[in-house]
């Protein structure tokens, strides 16, 4: 998740590159204390703070996406070829990394901590179906695939993979053209997974989750096209009002269905996002965000690779080490994790674009 592209600061306040930030810092904490609290009692919540966390990320990636796309795709020869390789160069070498480190790591909690579990979800075909992006995909000739290892979080990065895929496809390949025979066939597979899960979800859970990815693309749609005046106190009393009015809505919608994926609960936490939105507009809150934006940009920098390794490091961290510091742990391992995997994701995606140009 959290896997999201570099903000531009030439269509987006000050004040609302910095909230996003805060928000993928925040979203991707919730997902490891989540989990930690999770493992260490044994209980689950339907809205627990990693489901909650999850529909963050997808309503941030369908907001920055989108936001990218319609930012990039004014450039000459910005095509989706061009997306492709961004978003290849923006997850893939995290997300290999993490795969092997995965396996690593459950190896050795299968040798030295919990030699008495079996090792699970390390076959052949697991892994070709993580690396593809098609774990807990419901296609029926693979059956049911899951995430490689113990990393159970990596199922929610296959439909946003796809999502992607079909985003940029719909939006770069087809524009102006004229609509050949081949298009419409990849079309129609980048659709599959998009479809499957705005109606269906996995066998376990995700139904929905193309819904959610809509709901930020529309936020930002919003955002973009109807620019809200946060110099007026009307507006600014107005937004502030939605944030509380959403919250709530959400809250009492979660008490009634008891579903951690509920869509209009997802519906309510987008007005909530979007009425934030509006307000880091705001002069006042956008210049408290500002002494925050150093650790919010630290934090949304490694907030990726957190997400990815967090889950099997504290699976085995927890015989030995109290919840406070495995959550400690788990960070400083995302930042090294990032440091070595991630941060130059922009210098290698400029290379394969120089290379391609040539």
């Amino acid at each position: 998740m959290s896997d999201t592209p570099t903000l531009s600061r030439s269509t987006l306040e000050p004040g609302t590159v910095v909230w996003l930030d805060g928000l993928r810092f925040v979203c991707a904490e919730m997902v490891v204390l989540g989990h930690i609290f999770e493992l260490g009692s044994g209980a689950t919540h339907a809205a627990s703070p990693q489901t909650l966390a999850v529909i963050g990320f997808y309503l941030l990636s369908g907001f920055l996406i989108v936001h990218t796309i319609t930012h990039k795709m004014r450039l000459p020869g910005y095509d989706f070829t061009a997306f492709f390789i961004d978003r290849f160069c923006r997850i893939y070498p995290a997300y290999i990394g993490a795969l092997v480190c995965i396996a690593l790591m459950d190896v050795a909690a299968h040798s030295y901590v919990t030699p008495d579990k079996p090792l699970e979800n390390l076959s052949l075909g697991t892994w070709l179906a993580n690396i593809v992006m098609l774990q807990k995909i419901p296609i029926p000739t693979l059956g049911d695939i899951g995430p490689l290892g113990s990393a159970a979080q990596l199922w929610s990065l296959s439909p946003e993979w796809w999502i992607y895929m079909f985003a940029g496809f719909a939006l770069l390949s087809v524009r102006s053209e004229k609509v050949a025979l081949w298009k419409m066939g990849v079309f129609a597979v980048f659709s599959y997974v998009p479809f499957v899960f705005l109606v269906y979800g996995n066998p376990h859970t995700g139904v929905g989750m193309t819904a959610v990815w809509l709901f930020g693309a529309l936020a930002y749609q919003l955002y973009r096209s109807v620019p809200v005046d946060m110099n007026r106190k009307s507006n600014a009393l107005l937004m502030g009002f939605g944030c509380a009015a959403f919250a709530f809505c959400t809250y009492r919608r979660y008490a009634i269905t008891d579903y951690g994926y509920d869509i209009l609960a997802a519906f309510d936490m987008a007005g909530l996002f979007y009425c934030s939105l509006c307000l880091s507009r705001l002069s006042a809150f956008a210049t408290v965000l500002q002494q925050c934006k150093s650790i919010f940009r630290f934090g949304a920098g490694y907030s990726f690779s957190l997400y990815l390794t967090h889950y099997s490091l504290n699976m085995a961290l927890s015989h030995v080490m109290t919840p406070f510091m495995s959550f400690v742990a788990c960070n400083l391992f995302a930042v090294a994790f990032a440091y070595i995997f991630e941060r130059r994701y922009k210098d290698l995606a400029a290379y394969v674009h120089s290379y391609r140009s040539r």
